[in-house]
Formats: C-alpha cells, sequence, structure tokens
C-alpha cells in the first residue's frame, strides 16, 4: 500500500443547505501533486452528488456513486484521482485546477469531510 500525506481541506457538520446545483462550499485550489481527494459525505436528503473541476476557463462536473443518488442518512466515502493542473493538451496548460461539490437535490450537509492524498515518495 503506498503512503500517502494527508491534508482536511473541508469539514462540515450539519451545514445549511446551499440549494440545488449550488457550490457547497467555495472553490479550493487542488494543492497537491499527484494525488486524490476522499470524500466523506453524509446528506439528510437523497441526491445526486457531483465532484466539481474548474481551471479558471472550463468546469466539469463528475457524479459520484455512479450517477446514482446517495441515499438520505447513510455515510459514503469515495476517492478520486485529480490533476493537480491542466495539462500541456489543455486548452490552458498549467492552469491550476479548483473544486468543490453540488447537489442536484438541495439537501442538508450531515457531515461532509474533504481530504487532498498525495504520494509520498
Amino acid at each position: 500500500m503506498t503512503p500517502f500525506d494527508c491534508t482536511r481541506t473541508v469539514a462540515i457538520f450539519n451545514g445549511s443547505a446551499p440549494g440545488a446545483n449550488t457550490a457547497v462550499f467555495t472553490k479550493r485550489q487542488i494543492g497537491l501533486r499527484n494525488g486524490k481527494l476522499r470524500i466523506a459525505i453524509q446528506l439528510s436528503t437523497s441526491s445526486v452528488v457531483n465532484l466539481v473541476l474548474d481551471d479558471g476557463t472550463t468546469t466539469h462536473k463528475g457524479k459520484l456513486n455512479d450517477g446514482t443518488a446517495l441515499d438520505a442518512e447513510e455515510l459514503y466515502v469515495f476517492e478520486a484521482p485529480v490533476p493537480d493542473e491542466a495539462g500541456t493538451g489543455s486548452a490552458i496548460p498549467g492552469a491550476t485546477i479548483s473544486y468543490t461539490i453540488e447537489y442536484e437535490t438541495d439537501s442538508v450537509t450531515e457531515v461532509l469531510t474533504i481530504d487532498e492524498l498525495s504520494a509520498l515518495n
């Protein structure tokens, strides 16, 4: 098993409902190299959850849980590899990538933590 450096970047407990398809928190700049995000999430209402990545020009939404709504009151944990910057084939090579989370159905955030995991060399 590869050891990882872990930095908690988001910690929400009993957060307010942000509204449907609205950022749950202000976009965070990815501060890791060759790593992944570990997302632990529990909602009060069933909803599809999106990880939103943005390079300042282009936004991409990736549905967690294969696009299946998360059940209310259940704790889920996901890991997603993410680029720390846009690669050479990108429209803006070297652009910094930011991320946030959106719910497709408005829901209270019961628990949301995001850890940035970066492989130790």
